[in-house]
């Protein structure tokens, strides 16, 4: 029996000392509202026990921003390069011709610059024509047919492309010379126009421009699938690189 009343007392007076410190020791959470619970005598103020941060139940979250694809690693532009000219602003929509430029301001965007490109920065500047496809019927087992092929807005034939697109480029790898093209003068600066195709069952028609300037050398290159049958491609970029020649040292 004596053994027995000492054990008792001890434990009571262990659960005693650890009652009165619950608060103290580090890392217990306690709840809203301090360590008398709601009404307890803590206060709403001791919302924190130890390093732990206790949020009421159905209280704000902290804003967390908004991290879209790239954002971590964003394109390079032309100032974080080094180049003479934005490659994004220096030609507007009003520069290209009237039948290319769209209803709504479409803004450039700044495009992956990979390992081994000779640029080192690009922009592309896209007016491409929307696609619309027929939602196939559910398949008939007596009577099989393929589904309808996609259309664009425009009506245009099957095979042909819906892309318009301007590539701006600005680096000092490449040059005027190194692209093997026809020489011209633009905007009284030394460039070279080539022409070709892409390949597959599309084949929109491209031109690539280079002009070279006193710092570097300005690379267009121009798709045209969407206007091909209406539009000159070459000269188009050319006029575009004229353009940007003449807005550029």
């Amino acid at each position: 029996m004596r053994k027995t009343t000492r054990l008792t007392v001890a434990a009571l007076a262990a659960m005693t000392v650890l009652a009165g410190c619950g608060s103290q020791v580090k890392g217990v959470a306690e709840p809203a509202g301090g360590a008398g619970g709601a009404g307890g005598s803590g206060g709403a103020s001791a919302d924190a026990a130890g390093d732990i941060l206790v949020w009421k139940p159905g209280g704000p979250r902290p804003e967390r921003p908004v991290i879209r694809l790239g954002d971590q690693v964003p394109p390079p532009d032309w100032k974080s390069v080094g180049a003479p000219f934005d490659n994004c602003t220096t030609l507007k929509w009003a520069d290209f011709p009237q039948q290319a430029q769209p209803a709504k301001e479409k803004p450039p965007v700044l495009q992956v610059v990979r390992k081994g490109d000779p640029y080192k920065t690009a922009c592309r500047l896209s007016n491409n024509e929307s696609i619309s496809f027929e939602a196939p019927t559910p398949p008939d087992p007596n009577n099989p047919a393929p589904p309808p092929p996609p259309r664009t807005t425009e009506n245009k034939a099957p095979g042909s492309s819906p892309i318009f697109e301007l590539t701006v480029v600005w680096g000092t790898e490449f040059t005027v010379e190194g692209l093997g093209g026809t020489t011209v003068t633009l905007g009284g600066k030394p460039a070279a126009f080539k022409e070709s195709e892409a390949g597959g069952t599309i084949k929109d028609p491209f031109c690539t421009v280079i002009v070279k300037l006193s710092n570097g050398s300005a690379g267009l290159q121009l798709r045209n699938g969407r206007f091909k049958a209406t539009m000159n491609t070459c000269e188009t970029a050319k006029k575009l690189a004229e353009t940007l020649a003449s807005r550029v040292q």
